[in-house]
């Protein structure tokens, strides 16, 4: 294996494991609890390739770039995003599960 470049390794979080995981959380409803212990898991494996040490503050890996940030999701923020990316589009597409949803929230 070869080392992984500083920009390499802050790709493979966003690019690689969270397009594993938002596969996993369309079809799960983990608690707040169950995210951060799935977050700890796979941030201790990635963060030193992105270059940071263990006790970098996680304020600066999950805030935005305007503030300086890497705008990494935490596991909770991205399992709420798919959980509406899928409720929008069934009630864009008007399918059988749409319109259920659509019924229950009038």
């Amino acid at each position: 294996a070869t080392p992984m470049s500083h920009l390499q390794g802050r790709m493979l979080i966003p690019v690689y494991l969270h397009l594993k995981l938002r596969y996993i959380f369309a079809a799960t409803s983990f608690g707040k609890k169950a995210c951060k212990k799935l977050d700890r898991i796979y941030r201790q494996a990635v963060i030193a390739k992105i270059g940071f040490c263990r006790m970098t503050v996680l304020d600066i890996i999950h805030s935005n770039f305007e503030y300086g940030g890497y705008q990494i999701p935490t596991s909770w923020h991205l399992q709420g995003s798919q959980h509406l990316y899928y409720l929008i589009g069934h009630l864009q597409l008007e399918d059988l599960l749409g319109k259920h949803l659509l019924h229950c929230l009038d």
